[in-house]
Formats: C-alpha cells, sequence, structure tokens
C-alpha cells in the first residue's frame, strides 16, 4: 500500500519544491492543500474534509504559523493520530535576528537547513523534540544559460511589505532607505537595475510611487518568475539580508550585496551603506580573495549537498510515525491557539484531551480571562514558555482593547505571540507600568 502525504502549500514556490522531493518518496501518493485563493486556480484541494476519506499517513507543512486552516489540519492530526512535521523553507530566524519565526504551531517533526537555525528554534524555546538539521535541498542546479549582456546588472529582491504580510517589518520608510542606497551605487557604477517583489504583495503600485519619489528608473519582474533562473541572468544580488535568493545566489556563484538599513547576519564585507565610502569600499571587494572567502564560508555553514539534503526531507516523511509526540502539550498549543483566533468552540472542544487538572485550569481561564484565572494557569507550566506567551497574549488582547489597533513588532529575541493587529509600540510603557501594577511583568518579560 503506497504511503499517502499531504502537503500544505502556501506559494507557486512549494510546488516547486515538491517536485524536488517527489522522486525520493518511493512512488507515495501526493495531495496538495492550499489556503492561498490564487493557487485554488490549479485546482488544489481547499477543504481539510476532503480528506476524510483517506486518511493521509502524514501532514506536512512548508510554514507552521497560527491560521484557522492549519489548526484544522492540525487538530484533525491530533484526532486521527496522524505525524504532522514541517519543512522549514527558509534560514527564517537566521535571516530575521531571531525575530521572525513561522514554526511555532504544534508540529511533531522540523526539518531544518542548518544547525546555526536549529539551535535558534532551540533558544527561542520551540518545545518540538525532533528539529533535525537536513540542509537545505531546494536550490536549482541546473538553470539556463543566462543570457549575456555588456551592460551588467543589479537585481534587488525586496522583502514583503507590511501591508501584505504581517510578519515582516518592510515600511514605505524603510523601502525608500533602501532605493536611496541602491541609487548611489548605480550612480556610481552604470549598473542597469530590476526589482522583483515577494509573490505576496498582490500589485507593484506602492513601489512605483516609491520610484517616482526617489527619482531612480528601474525594470519591474513579474512576481511568479522563475528565481533561480533570475538570478543567474543578473550579476550582482542585492536585498537587506533577509532573503533565502541571497543564498540560492552564492549557491550558483553570484556575488551578493546586503542593503545594511538594520542589523543583519551577514559579514560586514557584503555590507552597502547609505554614503560613498561605503558604495566604494564595496565594489572595490568584489574582486578580493577575502570575498570569495567570505562567500565560501557562507556556503559551507548554511548549505549543504542537495542530494542528501533531499534524501534526509524525504526519511521524515515517509518514517514519520516514528517521531515522538506529547500529546498533552500539542492539545494544548492548540487550544489555546484555536482560542486566540477567537473560534472558542474549537479550543473548547480539545480541552478532553487534557489531563483532568490542566483541563479545569484552562476551562476556568475560557470562561473567565480574569488575573487571577490566569496566574493560575500560568503556575502550572512554568516549564512551557509558549504556553505561558499564549495564554498571557490571550488575557492581553481581551482586556487591553485599546492598544490592539497597530501592528506591534516584538523585540528580536522573542518568539511572537502571534502575528495579528497587537500593540502600539508607543505605548509599551504604559503596558508596562500597567502589569506591573498587576505583578505579572516581573515573572513573564514578554515586553521590554
Amino acid at each position: 500500500m503506497k504511503t499517502l502525504i499531504v502537503f500544505f502549500i502556501t506559494c507557486r514556490k512549494h510546488l516547486h519544491n515538491i517536485e524536488k522531493i517527489r522522486k525520493y518518496l518511493k512512488q507515495s501518493k501526493i495531495i496538495i492543500i492550499s489556503d492561498v485563493e490564487f493557487l485554488i486556480d490549479n485546482k488544489l484541494i481547499f477543504a481539510t474534509n476532503l480528506l476524510d476519506d483517506c486518511l493521509p499517513n502524514t501532514i506536512c507543512m512548508f510554514m507552521a504559523y497560527p491560521t484557522l486552516e492549519r489548526l484544522l489540519l492540525q487538530e484533525y492530526c491530533l484526532v486521527n493520530d496522524i505525524p504532522c512535521v514541517a519543512i522549514e523553507e527558509v534560514n527564517q530566524l537566521s535571516l530575521n535576528n531571531g525575530r521572525i519565526n513561522h514554526y511555532f504551531t504544534p508540529l511533531d517533526a522540523i526539518a531544518v537547513p542548518s544547525e546555526v537555525e536549529k539551535q535558534k528554534l532551540i533558544n527561542q524555546h520551540i518545545y518540538c523534540k525532533n528539529l533535525i538539521n537536513t540542509r537545505w535541498g531546494f536550490y536549482d542546479r541546473l538553470v539556463k544559460k543566462a543570457k549575456i549582456e555588456k551592460q551588467k546588472k543589479i537585481l534587488l529582491f525586496l522583502s514583503p511589505h507590511f501591508k501584505d504580510d504581517s510578519v515582516s517589518n518592510e515600511t514605505d520608510k524603510m523601502r525608500i532607505l533602501i532605493l536611496k542606497i541602491v541609487k548611489k551605487l548605480i550612480e556610481q557604477t552604470g549598473y542597469k537595475l530590476s526589482i522583483k517583489l515577494h509573490p505576496i504583495e498582490k500589485n507593484d503600485l506602492g513601489v512605483k510611487k516609491l520610484l517616482k519619489k526617489v527619482n531612480i528608473k528601474a525594470k519591474l519582474i513579474s512576481n511568479f518568475s522563475n528565481t533561480s533562473e533570475l538570478i543567474a541572468s543578473y550579476d550582482l544580488i542585492l536585498n537587506r539580508g533577509n532573503s533565502q535568493t541571497i543564498f540560492e545566489a552564492l549557491f550558483i556563484g553570484k556575488n551578493i550585496g546586503i542593503i545594511n538599513v538594520e542589523e543583519n547576519m551577514f559579514p560586514s564585507i557584503f555590507n552597502i551603506e547609505n554614503n560613498k565610502q561605503s558604495i566604494e569600499k564595496f565594489l572595490k571587494n568584489l574582486d578580493t580573495e577575502e570575498y570569495f572567502e567570505a562567500k565560501y564560508k557562507l556556503i559551507n555553514k548554511h548549505i549543504g549537498s542537495v542530494e542528501n539534503s533531499l534524501k534526509k526531507i524525504s526519511n521524515i516523511l515517509l518514517n514519520s510515525k516514528k517521531f515522538y509526540r506529547n500529546k498533552n502539550k500539542f492539545a494544548l498549543h492548540l487550544s489555546l491557539l484555536f482560542f486566540l483566533l477567537n473560534d472558542n468552540n474549537k479550543a473548547y472542544e480539545l480541552l478532553p484531551f487534557l489531563k483532568n487538572t490542566v483541563n479545569i485550569l484552562i476551562r476556568k481561564f475560557y470562561d473567565d480571562t480574569c488575573k487571577k484565572n490566569l496566574q493560575n494557569a500560568l503556575s502550572v507550566f512554568n516549564d512551557d514558555i509558549l504556553a505561558q506567551r499564549f495564554l498571557t497574549k490571550i488575557y492581553l488582547d481581551r482586556h487591553f482593547k485599546f492598544f490592539t489597533n497597530k501592528l506591534y513588532v516584538p523585540p528580536n529575541n522573542e518568539i511572537p505571540f502571534f502575528w495579528q493587529q497587537s500593540f502600539k509600540n508607543r505605548l509599551k510603557k504604559t503596558i508596562k507600568r500597567r502589569l506591573t501594577t498587576f505583578g505579572l511583568i516581573k515573572k513573564w518579560k514578554f515586553i521590554k
């Protein structure tokens, strides 16, 4: 009997990644589910109830941050005792200074792309015990031969705008600074500029307006272009240092530049800052042995053998039953996340999976999210940082509604409670003062 694997995807790139894994899955049957509207045109399955007739062996996610669709799938896994695993699709925490994390919903195993990334997830108190360093195997080793042009070309990858992706901190203000730095670079070099937006962005009107404001000419590339083929046809690849495309560029031997508008993981030799001296220094370093060695170290640290990586990822998918699941913790986190998303009925439905004392404490808290019930619930989760954070986020959302009309980006050393509307930055001191009064801030340092 063939193994049945269900993939939950969020972009077209994931379809490409599945095709790369497929040949190592021993003729397993594959079903693809998506919650992204534009992918439905590809006739992908949408509703979880369509799985009821086929009972998969494994469900695999490329991202695992909380949305109702994902949580419903994970509830399906819990009820039917089906392993739920994830493939970390980028060096996410490494590239974003630990701030952005898409992998904190309940999972039985996570395939991570590097040892550095694995350690960062451990530091973030991810409770999944099966963090497996598979390295990253989704690069295109062979790309179409690039058209050679006399005039050198730059390709700038913009990260998602925060209006389109609530986990992003890329604003118009940041983009203007990025474009000003790139403008100085092309003025000094005469390079031709192209810009590619993230596929999640719905249109390019915002970028066109910023290009006009900064007075810079650029060709805008289609969101759905093949990234690897694009990279191969340019001489220099730019980003602010939080995109996996930088690693793809390194993998096929391209020069990279990091627009230094915030702290990033890359050595200073790659950084380009908003002044003439920095740009001249960067250009001078491009052909040096020091620059080549820096590229080699990055490749060796974050990129491994493509074939070995795909084999390891496939092995996780084919042998997912062997991974240990703490059913109580899985159900607890799932219930709390449903409650965070205001699906209270689902949150209550999962309580019978919990031990009796925990069930009673959480039920009381759901019935009345007062300070006393919060403290009683927190008292039994001293070793479960995620549960503490979810509980506290529920409490704050219920009792500080007037703070929740603007996106709040958590400090770098935290897992985000949940990527939706949260606290205004300018009111953090007020919140901290009130929480100190309530006796919460001393033990649960979720705001700095």
